[in-house]
C-alpha cells in the first residue's frame, strides 16, 4: 500500500505535546498521530453502529406500540366496549326523543334475541 503525506496544523504547544507523547510510546510523530486518528475512526464507527442498533430498537418499539393500539381498536376490551356503548347512546340520545329511546330499550332485547336465534339456526344449517 502506497503511503501518502498528510499535513496537520496546530499550535506550538500542541506540537510539543504530540512529540512528547509519541516519544513516551517509542513512536514517530507520524505513527503516533496515525494511530490516534485510527482509534478515533474506530470509536466513531462503533458509535454509529450503536446508534443504528438503537434506532432499530426504537423502530421495533414503535411498531409494537402501533400494533397494540390497532389490536385494541379492532378487539376492544370489555370495559372499552362499554365505554363505546355509552358514548354511542349519548350520541343517539341527542337525536331521538325520550319515548323513542325508551322504545328502543324495550324492543332492543327482543330484537337482539331474535338475531341470536337466526344466527344459531344458520349455523345449524351449515
Amino acid at each position: 500500500m502506497t503511503r501518502k503525506k498528510i499535513t496537520m496544523y496546530g499550535t506550538e504547544e500542541q506540537k510539543e505535546q504530540i512529540e512528547i507523547q509519541a516519544s513516551k510510546h517509542g513512536q514517530t510523530v507520524s505513527k503516533y498521530c496515525l494511530e490516534a486518528v485510527e482509534q478515533r475512526i474506530a470509536r466513531e464507527v462503533r458509535d454509529e453502529r450503536a446508534d443504528e442498533v438503537s434506532i432499530e430498537d426504537r423502530i421495533e418499539t414503535l411498531v409494537s406500540d402501533v400494533q397494540k393500539n390497532i389490536d385494541s381498536v379492532i378487539d376492544p376490551a370489555p370495559e372499552q366496549e362499554l365505554l363505546y356503548e355509552i358514548a354511542l347512546w349519548q350520541l343517539l340520545s341527542s337525536e331521538y326523543s325520550a319515548e323513542q329511546r325508551q322504545d328502543a330499550l324495550e324492543s332492543g332485547a327482543e330484537k337482539f334475541e331474535k338475531e341470536l336465534e337466526n344466527l344459531a339456526t344458520k349455523r345449524g344449517e351449515d
